[in-house]
């Protein structure tokens, strides 16, 4: 179980603990506020480092130049649901007033945060669960979405450490390829399973009605995303664009719409490579598993045709982490 920030707003830039972080229970003090339902003020964080190390998160608000929080949470009946804090670049900041206002207004519109929250985690759940459906449907197992997320995972995290120019990722970012890269084929549910379970080569009438997965599923996403815009403005934008542009080719041979090298999203990228590397290793009902070092030479050799070649770098210096998911997720 962890906490992840999901949502912040500041007046300076230097963000170091932003939405996307996250912290297991037993790494931090913020369990404790699930029992007690109490709002608390820490009036120097200086202090509260020095007593608490190892805290990865009070160390990423002083670098931010935080020296005091307020941390109150939100309830819904008797539990707490989330926690919103107040922070300030002074000591001593926040007083007794200000966390009874906080309190106050934090009950006022808990309501609607409680109807919005349980409203995006219902349909993530909904959407999770019918991409699963789907894959089993389309695979010889049901590993495969569990896979392709973890490989999305990795590469998503290499790109954020690397920190490359025109490969912008944070915590937010890799939170969100976690939560929506398990949707890629979801468009496979309009796909009739004459044509989804042939275990031989499909003609090209029906490669045709095949490709149209990649529209089918971006079109419930962009339903999706308008009908749900009073909730967040880009709720489900990484579904559509990764349901979309998932077998777009770096060199602009893909489909559907023919994009190439940056024009295709980085999410879509990111999970292309994710997929291609699970399609190749997988037993399929078309074909036999390729083993683990075929697939990573015909991954290498994809880079700057089919896949972008700096994400294939990525996958390689995570190479031992994709094994580690491939040797401990049944194939």
């Amino acid at each position: 179980k962890k906490f992840i920030a999901e949502f912040g707003m500041s007046n300076y830039d230097n963000i170091k603990l932003g939405p996307g972080f996250e912290v297991n229970f037993d790494k931090t003090s913020l369990t404790n506020i699930l029992q007690t339902r109490q709002a608390f003020i820490t009036e120097d964080l200086d202090l509260e480092l020095a007593h608490r190390p190892a805290s990865a998160s009070i160390r990423l608000l002083r670098e931010e130049g935080v020296q005091s929080n307020m941390v109150v949470p939100l309830i819904m009946g008797d539990s707490v649901f989330g926690i919103v804090f107040f922070s300030s670049i002074h000591k001593h900041f926040f007083t007794q007033q200000h966390l009874k206002l906080s309190e106050k207004l934090i009950f006022e519109i808990s309501g609607f945060m409680n109807r919005a929250y349980f409203t995006k985690v219902i349909l993530s759940r909904i959407t999770s669960g019918f991409s699963e459906l789907v894959d089993q449907k389309d695979n010889e197992t049901g590993d495969h979405i569990e896979r392709m997320v973890k490989y999305s995972v990795v590469i998503a995290e290499g790109l954020m450490a690397r920190n490359i120019p025109g490969y912008k990722v944070d915590r937010k970012f890799v939170l969100e390829i976690e939560r929506n890269a398990a949707s890629h084929d979801i468009g496979k549910v309009g796909i009739p399973d004459e044509i989804l379970k042939k275990p031989g080569k499909l003609t090209p009438e029906e490669w045709e009605i095949m490709k149209t997965h990649v529209t089918i599923g971006s079109e419930i996403f962009r339903s999706f995303k308008e009908d749900l815009q009073v909730f967040e403005s880009d709720f489900y934008k990484f579904a559509e664009e990764i349901a979309r542009s998932h077998h777009e080719r770096w060199d602009g041979s893909g489909y559907p719409d023919g994009l190439s090298d940056s024009e295709i999203p980085l999410s879509a990228r990111i999970v292309a490579i994710a997929d291609v590397f699970d399609a190749l290793t997988s037993k399929r009902h078309y074909k036999e598993p390729f083993g683990f070092e075929n697939s990573v030479e015909i991954i290498k050799s994809s880079a700057g045709s089919h896949l972008d070649p700096i994400i294939v770098e990525i996958f390689l210096e995570r190479l031992e982490q994709f094994r580690a998911i491939y040797e401990n997720t049944s194939i």
